[in-house]
């Protein structure tokens, strides 16, 4: 998947918890939904000039769900002594048949019955009920040297974008309320495809079975 589409989001988050599934959303605090200035983020989270070249970077921990298919990278960058919030302790968990096409880097891993990592696995403790492809890194020195670019200040649009089920659509580069993906199924998944360039949204909002794809 190629890169170059930015999208930025006045409800943009930059997760505590990377989490990825099909489970029913959580109800979104009333400060990410009214935030219309610029990203202000964590401390600990260190700015750079590009993007990272992880598909998903956590600054605490990182949860695939029962099901859930990354494809990519992922790093969690800090060792959260509390576990991130996550019910077994560690900073990265894959969930029952969870699959990771990709490397997965994190202080604790834990990989749940049926979890597999297709790529290499960099960790400082392991619980491994699962199957890892690749090699295993240890020790792992924290916090990681990944840098995140965060947006300024934008202006979203007036005009909403709704994907409907099961189906494909190209959106191209400008300024959006709120664009929606409808849930779709998982032999037909309803998927945005970005035509590439920069996106201002003020809100994305991604049902069961959806995706959104880079084209450019």
């Amino acid at each position: 998947m190629k890169r170059s589409s930015k999208i930025r989001a006045l409800c943009l988050l930059l997760l505590t918890a990377a989490a990825c599934g099909d489970p029913a959303p959580a109800p979104s605090p009333a400060h990410i939904g009214t935030q219309t200035s610029e990203l202000v983020t964590e401390a600990d989270w260190v700015e750079g000039t590009e993007w990272p070249a992880e598909t998903i970077v956590a600054l605490k921990s990182f949860q695939a769900k029962s099901r859930g298919l990354i494809r990519g990278d992922v790093a969690v960058i800090t060792e959260n002594q509390s576990g991130g919030g996550l019910l077994n302790g560690a900073q990265a968990d894959l969930g029952i048949t969870a699959e990771l096409e990709g490397n997965l880097s994190a202080h604790s891993i834990f990989i749940d019955s049926g979890g597999h990592i297709f790529g290499q696995a960099a960790y400082n403790t392991l619980t491994n009920n699962g199957l890892i492809d690749g090699t295993h890194v240890t020790p792992l020195t924290l916090p990681l040297p990944i840098t995140v670019k965060f947006p300024g200040a934008f202006t979203a649009g007036t005009t909403s974008v709704e994907v409907l089920a099961g189906q494909v659509q190209q959106l191209a580069p400008g300024a959006y309320d709120l664009v929606s993906l409808l849930p779709g199924t998982q032999q037909q998944k309803t998927i945005l495809e970005l035509t590439g360039g920069t996106y201002d949204l003020r809100a994305l909002q991604l049902g069961k079975f959806t995706r959104v794809e880079c084209a450019a």
